[in-house]
């Protein structure tokens, strides 16, 4: 089992992946994206919450295929579509995010509008940009999510 520091690691090497490509991976068949349940967070019914999964690059999402969703291919989507689309999507769904998940199914699991967040800091940090269609900038972004997270 996997401690929390290498947890931890799944998502910085997530966010350094992503924030230099500027592109995000999921695994994807023709009913739709991979999914898995949470072991840590339930609904107001005590089901668990599902979770969507995504990965920094290629090689990591492939690698988990083999193991588990061998009918589903590896896709990247930008990561401005990301933030905006999938984040938001998935928080106004109830799902949660499971980042860099491995063959032993540890991964990183985040409120997806927590994780769009921390990867609005790391673009600040790394001092890069992505386009957005909705928001004004990413900061503005970031302000509307903060907002609505309190």
């Amino acid at each position: 089992m996997e401690n929390k520091k290498e947890i931890l690691l799944k998502l910085h090497r997530f966010l350094d992946d992503i924030s230099k490509s500027g592109d995000v991976w999921a695994l994807e068949n023709e009913v739709g994206f991979a999914t898995t349940q949470s072991t840590i967070y339930a609904d107001s019914e005590g089901n668990p919450v599902n979770k969507l999964c995504f990965w920094g690059n290629k090689e990591e999402a492939s690698q988990i295929k083999e193991v588990e969703w061998k009918e589903y291919q590896a896709t990247s989507f930008p990561l401005g579509e990301f933030l905006e689309q999938w984040c938001v999507g998935i928080a106004n769904e109830g799902f949660h995010v499971e980042i860099n998940l491995d063959k032993n199914f540890v991964g990183y699991e985040i409120h997806p509008l927590e994780l769009a967040l921390i990867v609005i800091e790391k673009l600040k940090e790394v001092n890069a940009s992505v386009p957005l269609q909705n928001y004004v900038s990413l900061q503005d972004f970031y302000d509307q999510i903060k907002s609505a997270l309190n």
